[in-house]
């Protein structure tokens, strides 16, 4: 299981480390044509968009992951696949019609006027085409194919990419074009994966199928809701209780933040198809035990790293109007790797207590809005970061509690809890040295990172396991393998 999962983290990891580092490498030329008013409108039509893609389906093709290797045959498989593709098409559609009759009510409720109604409507449409490709995507992921999978995913953020660009920087028709870029995008997602999975699907469809898939996927979808509140709840509280540039300031520290999920990304999506398939051998729970280990070191080697020179990365990728982002993205680093981590306790997901997830999701979500609404109006957006973070640490306490209820994971919490501690103290220590001049305090802050990373790697990685790497590697190359002394 290991191998394979390396294998497959490696491929889609690949994919989100281009993904995001394109999206990281647009946030000077966003900067620079859009203001903060602006980026906080964007982001706010973006989170809308995502909470209709969490809902509007059902969750169906949750359901598809859950029986897919469950069917008998070719021909069962097929059936629960075009179920769930017409089943999401329709959907969609459906969804179209009274929200393009009712844009101007839905802009004032997004955005708090209807000034960008036509902004929302071109969106909502577009977003009919991400719909039909995520169901496509995730069939590429049930079926263990990383490469076509992250193959189709390059091409369209190429597209959509390149049609961005040719709209916002030549054509400079505003954030509209953001969002067109991106349905162009999706389209020819859509057209290339047909080609590579058109033997998955027909024009079948099965009730009987359909509900046995929405039984389980139904009670995901509150509990997608929770998560949706859990994630953008933040923005929503600045929004009122502060101003939409500050929304976009806030936007662009969490963007900062969110290049952690090229850690966490690719693991997610190889990690339950592989669980699935290999939960029932003995020695699983260690190799996932071993995984978090791996996964916390690397994990906090990215978070000093961001947090010790954000102020730094910020002044290079942005404008000053952006730069009061540095103060959040310490908090925000962790807040996102948590939302994320539910996948190292998967007992939930395998006993199938999806109703359990939903009420930690909701819980989540009920956190995070109270604590938004407590501390923004005393610390501003750093109000907002703290509340996301703690009520996500939270949640990830109870997936781990709950989890090894109905399958147990033995993690080495003291030296997990050490190395989180000690690599805390450095960033502490690195915030605070703004007293030296420009090359010492360069100097003394990467010091700092690399002594950290020293200390972290030497508690959470053993010696036994960098031999077990060392003779995988080996054997891949034809090395005889010799041991690490």
């Amino acid at each position: 299981m290991l191998e394979r999962l390396l294998k497959d983290t490696l491929i889609y990891s690949i994919n989100t480390i281009i993904s995001r580092g394109i999206s990281i490498l647009l946030l000077p030329l966003y900067t620079r044509l859009f203001s903060p008013a602006d980026y906080g409108s964007m982001d706010m039509i973006s989170i809308f968009m995502n909470l209709v893609n969490l809902t509007i389906a059902l969750e169906v093709s949750q359901g598809i992951a859950r029986y897919l290797a469950d069917a008998k045959d070719l021909f069962e498989r097929k059936m629960y696949s075009s179920t769930a593709l017409w089943f999401t098409v329709a959907m969609y559609s459906l969804f179209l019609v009274p929200s393009m009759v009712f844009t101007s009510q839905l802009s004032n409720a997004v955005l708090g006027n209807a000034g960008q109604k036509h902004i929302l409507a071109v969106a909502i449409l577009f977003n009919l085409a991400y719909g039909i490709l995520y169901l496509l995507q995730n069939q590429f992921r049930w079926e263990l194919k990383p490469f076509l999978y992250s193959m189709i995913n390059f091409i369209t953020m190429i597209v959509s990419l390149t049609c961005t660009i040719i709209l916002i920087a030549i054509y400079k028709i505003g954030i509209i074009g953001v969002f067109i870029g991106a349905g162009v995008g999706n389209i020819i997602g859509i057209i290339v994966s047909f080609y590579f999975i058109r033997g998955s699907f027909g024009m079948r469809f099965s009730w009987a199928k359909l509900n046995k898939m929405l039984a389980f996927s139904i009670p995901l979808v509150p509990s997608s809701i929770g998560v949706f509140v859990a994630l953008y709840i933040d923005r929503f509280a600045i929004k009122q209780l502060m101003s939409m540039a500050d929304v976009g300031i806030y936007g662009i520290g969490y963007r900062m933040a969110s290049i952690v999920t090229l850690l966490i990304t690719g693991l997610q999506v190889a990690f339950m198809p592989l669980f699935y398939a290999n939960y029932q051998a003995k020695d699983t729970p260690a190799k996932i035990a071993a995984v978090f280990r791996v996964f916390v070191l690397f994990a906090l080697c990215i978070f000093i790293v961001l947090s010790v020179f954000a102020k730094e990365i910020l002044r290079i990728f942005t404008t000053p109007g952006y730069y009061g982002a540095s103060l959040i993205i310490p908090f925000l680093i962790p807040a996102v790797l948590l939302s994320g981590m539910y996948i190292f306790a998967p007992g939930l997901g395998l006993a199938k207590k999806t109703k359990h997830i939903a009420l930690i999701n909701i819980s989540i979500a009920i956190a995070n809005t109270s604590l938004n609404f407590i501390l923004i109006p005393f610390i501003g957006i750093s109000g907002a970061a703290m509340a996301t973070l703690f009520s996500n640490l939270g949640g990830f306490a109870l997936y781990i509690i709950l989890g090894n209820k109905y399958y147990r994971i033995d993690f080495e919490w003291r030296i997990i809890w050490l190395a989180i501690v000690i690599t805390i103290v450095i960033v502490a220590l690195g915030g605070n040295i703004s007293f030296l001049s420009n090359s010492l305090h360069y100097l003394l802050k990467a010091i700092l990172v690399i002594l950290n990373i020293c200390i972290i790697g030497n508690l959470l990685i053993k010696r036994k396991e960098l031999n077990q790497v060392a003779f995988l590697v080996r054997s891949k190359i034809n090395i005889p393998a010799k041991g690490i002394t």
